[in-house]
């Protein structure tokens, strides 16, 4: 973290699991000494997907995406 900043606000950590265990994805931003540890996991427990699983599919990356997407605030230290 640069000197000087602070975390004013992180994006809430987040667990989603497809279907019938298809895939998970887990996002984590934690405080640490002198900074911040981003942790962003995504598995999946299938080679393959069927047609009718891809609506789901589709909205599982469209969830990692946005999640992706949220800031982190830093402000600077009076």
């Amino acid at each position: 973290m640069p000197t000087g900043y602070e975390v004013e606000e992180l994006p809430k950590s987040a667990a989603i699991t497809l279907p019938d265990n298809g895939g998970r994805f887990q996002y984590v931003v934690a405080p640490t000494a002198g900074g911040l540890q981003v942790v962003s996991r995504i598995s999946f427990n299938k080679a393959a997907y069927s047609a009718e699983e891809y609506a789901n599919l589709r909205e599982f990356y469209s969830l990692i995406v946005a999640k992706h997407a949220e800031r982190i605030v830093l402000k600077k230290k009076l």
